[in-house]
């Protein structure tokens, strides 16, 4: 997949960062297969572009190590239900990453598009909120990438 349609400034961090990290498009098709679900197309260009490894680290605060899907999953069900709040984390609901430490995750709702908002809950809420419009804003917004586009910028 060379022709990226949301995630195409990862490129220049990439090589920036010297990521060597990959996963092929096989492997990716299996990962979705195991978990049974169909990533959204800007989820599946992190994958492509960073490789296993940095895409499932995307949000910077995950407790979980790659492939740990599962693992994440549980422990956001964990976290709503110690929280006891009216809410489910349904099977739309994909959990890409999760902090035990402050029992907190954030999700991407699959039937929400190709680059779907991303959502977040934390115990002592009442209920989840929209941290951002879409998946790639998100990506923009975080500490990692903020950082390389300001130390880009110094030259």
């Amino acid at each position: 997949m060379s022709n990226y349609k949301y995630m195409k400034f990862l490129l220049e961090y990439k090589e920036y960062a010297g990521i060597d990290d990959t996963i092929s498009d096989a492997e990716l098709v299996k990962l979705e297969a195991k978990w049974g679900v169909q990533f959204p197309v800007a989820y599946r260009e992190v994958f492509m572009i960073l490789g296993k490894h940095y895409a499932f680290e995307i949000g910077g605060e995950n407790s979980y190590s790659y492939p740990d899907f599962g693992g994440m999953r549980n422990e956001a069900k964990e976290i709503v239900a110690v929280a006891g709040v009216d809410i489910q984390v349904g099977r739309n609901d994909f959990v890409f990453c999760c902090t035990e430490d402050i029992e907190a995750f954030w999700f991407l709702k699959l039937n929400k598009g190709d680059n779907p908002p991303v959502y977040f809950f934390q115990n002592g809420n009442e209920d989840y909120t929209m941290v951002a419009s879409s998946f790639s804003a998100f990506v923009k917004m975080q500490s990692w990438y903020q950082y390389f586009l300001k130390t880009k910028d110094r030259g």
